[in-house]
């Protein structure tokens, strides 16, 4: 019996080798007809060439009638453009419209930026202010700067009427009236602002805007806190503003609940909940330090929202 398993198993491996022994053979034999048949000449079928050769002769005139439609739009693309036709009148930059900038040979684009820049808050003060738009480079500006109604230097520092350029204005004059300008910061409207150069429409309602959410100024450098007003624009308007903020409006920090704290725009609402959890914990607060003291506020923070503040 253990004899005839191991015949049944020497067969079985014999069986199998011999199987490998037949796919190398049949391997070899198919490899070495393939490359008989490779090194035979082979006949042409003309038919066949010939339609080849049609369908060759169709594509090639399909891609040259596509390279010279596209080198005709090249050609048109390239063609020089017609100079542009414009027609320069003096303008005011800041309050001049799009045909006007049109006019003066600037392009659409180049329009449109200084409506946007103007949209903004924007002012020109002088000639060389137009420099700023970087849509405009030294040879726009050289072609346009003639026409621009606005003096060379920063002498004249108030917005001049619109008939200044037709009359003869005595600069001396007209700089000893700025010395006295002096515009009151909390009580001054929109148009009283708007007697300082570089102070528009837009950017007086923004003070009054940010002037009614704080309750009023107490330092000039406030200024800087409004959208539009840089370091530039401040050091030049800064002389002819003054500030008086003995009228300042308070919040009592002993009634007011969060939501009416946090609409101030020094208080956010996380610290106006935490002020009012301290008093509903600790009660009342005696005087405005002990924000400070009992460790609701930094000194910084302390300092900047004292002044708008009460425990009366």
């Amino acid at each position: 019996m253990r004899f005839t398993g191991l015949k049944y198993y020497l067969v079985i491996w014999r069986n199998r080798i011999l199987a490998l022994i037949l796919l190398a053979v049949l391997s070899l034999v198919f490899v070495l007809i393939r490359k008989w048949y490779q090194d035979q000449p082979q006949s042409i079928d003309t038919s066949r060439s010939a339609e080849y050769y049609q369908y060759q002769k169709y594509i090639d005139s399909v891609k040259l009638a596509e390279r010279k439609l596209k080198q005709t739009h090249l050609s048109r693309d390239v063609q020089p453009k017609k100079e542009m036709q414009w027609n320069p009148q003096p303008i005011d930059p800041n309050k001049a419209l799009k045909e006007d900038w049109l006019n003066l040979g600037l392009n659409a684009g180049q329009s449109n930026t200084i409506l946007k820049y103007l949209k903004k808050g924007g002012t020109f003060q002088v000639k060389s202010d137009l420099q700023k738009i970087y849509t405009i480079d030294d040879e726009d500006y050289k072609r346009i700067e003639p026409y621009l109604m606005l003096p060379d230097t920063l002498r004249n520092f108030l917005v001049q009427s619109e008939d200044s350029f037709d009359s003869a204005v005595d600069i001396k004059e007209l700089e000893d009236d700025k010395l006295n300008i002096s515009i009151a910061l909390n009580e001054s409207e929109a148009e009283d602002y708007q007697k300082i150069q570089g102070l528009g429409e837009v950017l007086s309602h923004r003070i009054i805007k940010y002037r009614n959410l704080l309750g009023g100024f107490y330092r000039k450098e406030q200024l800087l806190e409004v959208y539009g007003i840089d370091s530039t624009l401040f050091e030049e308007i800064e002389p002819y503003i003054s500030i008086d903020y003995k009228n300042l409006e308070h919040l009592n920090v002993n009634e007011l609940g969060a939501n009416n704290l946090s609409k101030h725009p020094y208080i956010t609402y996380n610290m106006a909940l935490i002020v009012t959890r301290d008093r509903k914990k600790n009660g009342p607060f005696k005087n405005k330090k002990e924000l400070m003291n009992r460790g609701l506020l930094n000194e910084h923070l302390y300092s900047k929202i004292a002044p708008y503040i009460t425990v009366k």
